[in-house]
């Protein structure tokens, strides 16, 4: 899960920064530092943090936590 975080946020071409000022919109505070922590492992994600973080990056909280991925659109794709 730690890398499927950095991963994502690249993937999709979002620095901590931008993410941290999703999560303000969102109601919730995350700042850069808690995030990269997150990202490396230093601290755990909260499931309020993890549900934020798989609707930006449209993919299901599984995906984030195992190698199944699945879209918020329904579809779903094995990987390995």
């Amino acid at each position: 899960m730690i890398n499927r975080l950095r991963e994502l946020r690249q993937a999709n071409n979002f620095s901590l920064a931008s993410v941290s000022r999703y999560s303000e919109a969102k109601g919730l505070k995350l700042s850069t530092t808690s995030l990269a922590n997150m990202e490396t492992g230093v601290t755990s994600v909260r499931d309020v943090y993890l549900v934020m973080l798989s609707e930006l990056y449209g993919v299901s909280v599984d995906y984030i936590l195992k190698n199944e991925k699945e879209s918020l659109d329904g579809g779903a794709d094995k990987k390995s």
